[in-house]
């Protein structure tokens, strides 16, 4: 799953690689691959993917701090209500942080 993840534009082998999975007995896969999508989500080339581990129940408390950025708040958008929701909660304030580039 992680493998599948972190290809670009992968999000529907994604999709087939947990169809079967869920929280309850599978949420140490899920999280990992959802660390593995953040790390190298570059220009939101790995958005949707990270959004079906999200809507599968991958946790963004169990990925890094480093990872857990408005970012990930945004694409989380994408979801259904109650998977913003919880992302909004695991981001808390930085949810509502505007990062402005430096040139």
């Amino acid at each position: 799953l992680e493998v599948a993840a972190e290809l670009e534009h992968n999000e529907q082998v994604v999709s087939l690689c947990c169809a079967n999975l869920g929280p309850a007995g599978h949420s140490e896969a899920l999280n990992a691959a959802l660390a593995a999508v953040l790390r190298v989500n570059k220009n939101g080339s790995n958005d949707n993917s990270a959004a079906v581990l999200l809507s599968k129940g991958a946790d963004l408390r169990g990925v890094g701090d480093e990872l857990r950025t408005a970012a990930v708040g945004l694409l989380a958008c994408s979801c259904k209500r109650v998977v913003f929701d919880k992302v909004v909660e695991a981001l808390g304030d930085r949810f509502w942080v505007v990062h402005k580039e430096e040139g």
